[in-house]
């Protein structure tokens, strides 16, 4: 009992990472320098750390649409600096605002189901769900997003030569490098320092960084992703045999989780 206690005493965030409000305007800083600075897009790998803080809170469970609406807010002023300021864009603006929002609070929903000791990781693949989802739709409708961010790998759109790894992951892999860098930057700040967690988290970001520079491969593309799906033509060889195995298999494993998250709720209601 005593060393659970201390495990969920250790993962409670402290310091600034408590303040709500400090984390709020963070995320919406990062984010938007993030979309905005698209030629350069590091930021990318620290921008989503304030929104990891925020679903980690002691007391996210009992705020848990107070922190939905920092996280819809921040997310929309992201895009919209994505969007080029463009107003005219105000509605698949608030759509993804709100898609991005989603995963986090399906995290909260499913740790108040499962307990505080629910991984944090579990949200890289409601995030990455939710990414194929709104993949198969716009595939399905027939719409294409030209050159507008969508997907968090779009933050790569100026930077395709960053992504030369990803012929045999998919496009929407860098989604899960990014969520998966900022993830352990969350760690890396929330505990007490440790040099190994440093190095895993610079390994991660700089790993397929290095890898690309080396590759003579071109990258898989928003537009051939696109092209893929809309045609639904999967083949025997190359990218088209496994498509965005990712996203998919993400969105297999988030169904588990849900489901998981509602027989434990069901079962400690007894």
């Amino acid at each position: 009992m005593s060393s659970s206690m201390e495990k969920e005493t250790e993962k409670k965030p402290s310091g600034f990472l408590q303040n709500q409000w400090l984390l709020f305007l963070l995320a919406t800083a990062l984010l938007s320098a993030a979309y905005w600075f698209e030629t350069w897009p590091l930021l990318a790998f620290l921008a989503l750390i304030p929104c990891f803080a925020l679903t980690d809170h002691p007391k996210a469970t009992d705020k848990i649409w107070e922190i939905a609406e920092f996280l819809l807010f921040a997310f929309g002023v992201a895009l919209y600096f994505g969007y080029a300021l463009d107003l005219k864009f105000i509605f698949p603006i608030v759509g993804l605002a709100a898609l991005y929002t989603i995963p986090f609070v399906l995290f909260i929903l499913s740790r108040m189901a499962s307990g505080p000791l629910t991984g944090q990781f579990i949200l890289i693949f409601f995030w990455l769900a939710s990414e194929y989802i709104l993949l198969k739709l716009l595939t399905f409708f027939q719409w294409t997003p030209g050159v507008h961010p969508v997907f968090l790998a779009d933050l790569f759109l100026s930077r395709p030569e960053w992504l030369n790894w990803n012929n045999q992951t998919g496009y929407l892999a860098a989604s899960a490098w990014i969520l998966t860098a900022n993830w352990l930057g969350y760690r890396l700040v929330s505990r007490p320092f440790h040099w190994i967690n440093l190095v895993i988290y610079l390994l991660i970001v700089a790993g397929p960084l290095t890898a690309s520079y080396w590759l003579t491969t071109e990258p898989i593309t928003r537009t051939e992703m696109f092209s893929l799906y809309a045609s639904d033509s999967m083949s025997e060889s190359g990218y088209a045999m496994h498509g965005e195995w990712i996203g998919r298999t993400a969105a297999w494993v988030s169904v588990l989780v849900l489901l998981f998250s509602v027989i434990r709720n069901k079962i400690k209601k007894k």
